[in-house]
């Protein structure tokens, strides 16, 4: 007998290198929070408000160097945006397109207050018929890379 695993969804889970001193200027040089709906304020949009770029570029690049060691070709970012929550916010299950990989920085996080991105399953349970999902334990700084077309959402 032989069993095979031929599919899977990778998600990666790095730590940015020194978050806690470029925390406090990157978040100062985040738009201010404005609710758009019920998932929070974004920048997604309209980044005239938004001058992080260059500080971003400055703390991921270790990141990716590791991710394109991990991936074992280059990789290269295309878009940047901000999603803020406060307290009953919520974004619904969605995903960033068929091809290439989405990221979460978690820039200012609290496990207590806060609860990280769950991913869905594509598969559901072979036995019931359930779906699966996958929350992973993540803390301030930390970044998770997945698939775009991935299923996610974020709890209020």
């Amino acid at each position: 007998m032989t069993l095979h695993h031929p599919f899977k969804v990778p998600i990666f889970h790095y730590c940015v290198p020194n978050w806690s001193s470029y925390k406090p200027t990157f978040l100062e040089k985040l738009p201010p929070y404005e609710r758009n709906g019920e998932s929070g304020s974004s920048d997604y949009r309209d980044k005239s408000k938004s001058n992080y770029f260059g500080l971003f570029n400055e703390f991921i690049e270790p990141v990716l160097k590791e991710f394109r060691r991990d991936m074992g070709h280059e990789v290269y970012i295309s878009n940047v945006w901000t999603q803020r929550a406060r307290k009953g916010d919520h974004h619904c299950s969605h995903n960033h397109g068929s091809s290439g990989w989405a990221a979460t920085l978690y820039a200012d996080y609290n496990p207590t207050i806060h609860s990280a991105t769950t991913f869905i399953s594509p598969f559901t349970e072979f036995s019931s018929g359930y779906h699966m999902d996958f929350t992973p334990p993540v803390k301030e700084g930390d970044i998770v890379f997945f698939p775009s077309q991935l299923l996610h959402y974020a709890n209020p």
